[in-house]
């Protein structure tokens, strides 16, 4: 028989019980029931029967929350188990049976629940509609599609770092490498290193070209799956900076291996180094100092001429103006090979050469050309070939056709390519006197035109050599 005591504390207690019924639901206990009717429907649509629902959540599967705790990998062992082993509470005649299609749907709500908590998305069970269960297959179709399409793939690691005034080349294999390598957010590493960490609910509903632009923007840089990511992208900038210049900017993120903040910093020292003002003073430099001589150690014109493009280049790509006019003047004042003298004369001398900078290193390029190939005739060829390189000019140099100046000095090179009745004409204009030497092959030079009048006469033109009167007009001994 129940004590006086015992009576009263019940009676409390049924109060108590009657009183809590009474008393209306809280938004939060509505919250409750309304996500679980919504997760009973979403698990009905994957063919479940409620007393399969029941016994997941029995097993710790009953809500959209319990799911994103399980591992991805624990999946086979909890449908094997839930098949094999019946939990306590089962009732005795309760039918539970896991279709394939009820194990693929829970599969892809939990993917999709992981790719919503990296971009905090709502996870709750309503949202996971039709639509997103077909958006998160298909993106799952997509991943596996790239990740054939890239297994045989040789994708090239990033460039060795090797100094600033190559920041271009090697910050575009960086960020080419992240583009293409996918981390533990099936996202590609190149949203570790994107230039705002921050995600704004407007960058979430903004509209992206693709999926991969939307995550790239969107994971959020929290959580294991950045933990990881981050440190993927420290042992790639390790391996491509360390023993390198570069390697004093970034070693301090090595402890923790910060990847993200380790590129900032690369960025920023290389954004700075190759400034538009830096890279113009650049250009710059590398005309002022280019200076072609003639070719030594396999630096040949075409080199030279290639470096001024480049540099000219550069600064029209830094909105850097420069004329033609000054492209030229700047181009052939630094041409101090002797051989180019006469061709720059011509040049000055020509409005489409100086107004025009292709044309004239055109020009120049062919005028090397054609010395160097006459340069090589004159060491060979037969009696035929010296005599046509000597009708070019003494020692093979092309005849100097400028107009002779008493004031004027000229160079060794140019010399040689005057003929004697040239240098007699130099010497006259300069007023010298010719000496004793210069006085007898003149002298010379005379007596043989004499002769040659005296025994010339009608008919002896080279063409009768072989003609009529070829043996009629001999001089007789």
């Amino acid at each position: 028989m129940a004590t006086p005591a015992a009576v009263a504390a019940a009676a409390v207690a049924a109060a108590t019980l009657a009183a809590n019924q009474a008393l209306p639901t809280t938004a939060a206990q509505k919250a409750i029931e309304k996500e679980k009717k919504a997760w009973n429907q979403l698990m009905m649509t994957f063919g479940l029967n409620q007393e399969t629902i029941d016994e997941l959540e029995r097993h710790g599967i009953g809500s959209m929350e319990s799911l994103q705790k399980k591992q991805k990998t624990s999946f086979n062992a909890f449908f094997i188990r839930l098949d094999k082993v019946h939990h306590p509470l089962r009732p005795q005649n309760a039918v539970v049976w896991m279709t394939e299609e009820g194990n693929d749907g829970i599969r892809l709500a939990h993917t999709w629940l992981q790719r919503r908590e990296w971009v905090s998305l709502k996870t709750n069970a309503a949202s996971f509609t039709l639509k997103q269960q077909i958006a998160t297959r298909k993106r799952n179709e997509v991943l596996a599609d790239k990740v054939k399409s890239n297994k045989d793939k040789d994708l090239k690691a990033p460039l060795k770092f090797k100094g600033f005034a190559k920041w271009d080349e090697f910050i575009k294999s960086i960020d080419g490498y992240l583009g293409k390598v996918r981390g533990a957010a099936d996202t590609p590493l190149s949203y570790v290193t994107r230039e705002t960490e921050l995600v704004e609910t407007d960058d979430v509903n903004a509209k992206y070209d693709t999926t991969d632009d939307f995550f790239i923007r969107c994971v959020r840089h929290a959580g294991s799956w950045f933990e990881a990511d981050n440190e993927r992208v420290w042992d790639e900038l390790e391996i491509a900076c360390q023993s390198t210049t570069a390697w004093e900017y970034i070693k301090q993120f090595d402890k923790k291996k910060d990847g993200r903040k380790a590129y900032l910093k690369l960025m920023s020292e290389g954004v700075t180094t190759n400034s538009k003002a830096v890279k113009i003073q650049r250009a710059y430099n590398t005309i002022r100092d280019t200076v072609w001589q003639g070719t030594r150690n396999n630096w040949t014109f075409d080199n030279f001429v290639d470096t001024f493009v480049k540099a000219y280049n550069d600064l029209v790509i830094n909105d850097e103006f420069i004329s033609e006019a000054k492209k030229v003047r700047d181009f052939l004042a630094n041409i101090e090979d002797p051989r180019c003298e006469g061709a720059k004369v011509v040049i000055f001398g020509s409005a489409d050469y100086l107004d025009n900078f292709t044309k004239c290193h055109q020009y120049l390029q062919t005028v090397l050309t054609n010395m160097t190939v006459l340069k090589a005739g004159s060491g060979g060829g037969g009696r035929h070939g010296r005599r046509g390189i000597k009708s070019a000019g003494k020692g093979g140099h092309l005849p100097f056709t400028g107009k002779l100046e008493a004031g004027k000095r000229y160079s060794n090179d140019i010399f040689k390519r005057l003929t004697n009745d040239q240098k007699d004409e130099l010497n006259r204009l300069r007023g010298n006197k010719p000496t004793k030497k210069q006085r007898k092959a003149a002298a010379a030079k005379k007596r043989a035109l004499e002769d040659s009048e005296e025994t010339d006469t009608p008919g002896t033109e080279t063409g009768d050599e072989f003609g009529s009167n070829a043996h009629n007009n001999k001089k007789p001994k």
